[in-house]
């Protein structure tokens, strides 16, 4: 750490930015952005600091910045390369430097994030320890929240695969302290955070689905949900159209078939159910007949022109 601090220190002189030393500052970005890889805690958060002050203060060239972020982007492209440190270094990345990604990484990493509904495959394929298979999921769904903005694009994919990832891996107590035993549900709360209103007007469109509801409200109670609350508290007239209005209610409303039938018996509902397939069947019937009493008219028809042909 004393080296990238010195190394930090120099980068910072004003000397240090004229052309002659372009060569020695490009070699020490470089060793910069390799060093947030590392595992070793002190080291990660000495060169996040120490890179987030040459980007404050140089421009970085733009083939430097491809070429440091080559070895990163070329491991997240097979998800069997992807480890807890690439994937933590790839968010100090985006902390620093998001701008410089697109919706291509968020795309790419919910293809890798689908893996992980097969839990057999990726316990056989024995690329990581014994139980840091559903930390290496989670720690890619704590990317989404710093992806350069796109809550449409990802919002129902990344809830879809969090609600399945949480029944597929039950993890007792997460590093979050979650003790219904979700690694994934802490990580998924911070985008959420980041897109609230977004959030909230699609949580609330899926209120009659349980398990969406269940994760409602599990978010809104946690300690990282209150940028939910304050936006649910700005939508107050919304959720109340929509708990007191339930789905059901409302497909019935606008359907005066369903208004009938909810109306009815089991035992009405059946004859019902039964008049009406009777109905089709006699209207399909009564359609058959149609047409071959139109094609009988045709052939009549052509039989006469045939028999005034051969007489002329």
């Amino acid at each position: 750490t004393t080296c990238i601090e010195l190394m930090s220190v120099t980068m910072s002189c004003a000397d240090f930015r004229l052309p002659e030393y372009q060569e020695l500052r490009n070699r020490i970005i470089s060793f910069f952005f390799k060093s947030l890889t590392y595992k070793a805690k002190k080291v990660l958060t000495t060169a996040k600091q120490g890179l987030a002050q040459i980007v404050a203060q140089h421009k970085v060239p733009r083939e430097l910045l491809q070429s440091s972020l080559r070895p990163i982007l070329l491991n997240l492209g097979n998800y069997h390369r992807l480890s807890l440190s690439l994937l933590q270094g790839l968010a100090r990345l985006l902390e620093l430097l998001s701008n410089c990604f697109n919706v291509t990484l968020g795309e790419k990493l919910l293809e890798h994030l689908r893996k992980w509904l097969e839990p057999e495959k990726i316990t056989m394929s024995k690329i990581w320890r014994p139980g840091e298979e559903p930390r290496v999921a989670a720690a890619i769904v704590d990317l989404f929240h710093l992806l350069p903005p796109a809550p449409n694009k990802f919002m129902d994919p990344l809830v879809s695969i969090t609600i399945k990832l949480d029944a597929l891996y039950p993890c007792g107590i997460s590093e979050d302290g979650d003790a219904t035993g979700s690694l994934f549900r802490a990580p998924l709360t911070r985008f959420l955070c980041r897109h609230a209103d977004e959030a909230i007007s699609y949580f609330l469109d899926h209120l009659h689905l349980e398990p969406y509801a269940n994760l409602f409200v599990y978010i809104l109670k946690s300690d990282l949900g209150k940028d939910l609350c304050t936006q649910l508290m700005k939508q107050s007239k919304q959720l109340i159209a929509c708990a007191f209005t339930p789905r059901q209610i409302q497909r019935q409303s606008s359907n005066p078939q369903a208004q009938q039938t909810a109306a009815m018996t089991p035992a009405q509902q059946q004859q019902y159910t039964y008049q009406q397939q009777q109905q089709a069947l006699a209207q399909q019937q009564a359609a058959q007949r149609s047409a071959q009493q139109a094609q009988g008219a045709t052939a009549q028809q052509q039989a006469a022109l045939a028999q005034q042909h051969q007489a002329q």
